[in-house]
């Protein structure tokens, strides 16, 4: 029995060619300084310095508009961004309201000082009575995600 051979066609695939990058050359990366963001009727100013060479953040919704500045404001580096911590609200015996900022590491590239930026700060409760939190029955937090969006700028203070 004679034996039968086909052509098998392959398809012609595109070639790649290495190129060398020359990693010699710097690329200036600079970090933002200053956030404005907004959401769920939630407004928010943050920087990083200001004129007086404090952080500066300014807080408004519906209900308060807080001002804050220097070590009214705590910074926190994680894995996940920088998290900015502020005191909104505290009724003694009862409960304080926080704000925690989540700001995503950012590089501004090419001379561009300005970005769009997308975030999420959390509002906690933080329950409390005369007796402190370990008379508190239950759980002692409780949390509030706002969605944000906004710009992320280099400002000259």
């Amino acid at each position: 029995m004679p034996l039968h051979i086909q052509h098998l066609y392959l398809p012609v695939l595109p070639t790649y060619s290495l190129v060398q990058v020359d990693r010699t050359q710097s690329v200036e990366v600079q970090h933002p300084n200053h956030f404005e963001l907004q959401g769920n009727h939630t407004y928010i100013t943050y920087s990083t310095t200001s004129q007086t060479g404090e952080a500066q953040l300014i807080y408004k919704d519906r209900f308060r508009s807080r001002n804050f500045s220097g070590k009214e404001i705590r910074s926190l580096d994680t894995e996940i961004g920088t998290q900015i911590t502020v005191v909104l609200d505290t009724i003694p015996d009862a409960e304080t309201l926080t704000l925690t900022l989540l700001l995503p590491n950012f590089n501004l590239n090419g001379g561009n000082n300005r970005s769009k930026v997308q975030t999420e700060a959390i509002l906690t409760t933080h329950k409390d009575n005369i007796g402190g939190p370990n008379l508190i029955q239950g759980q002692v937090e409780t949390y509030k995600t706002l969605r944000l969006q906004g710009t992320a700028s280099l400002v000259n203070f």
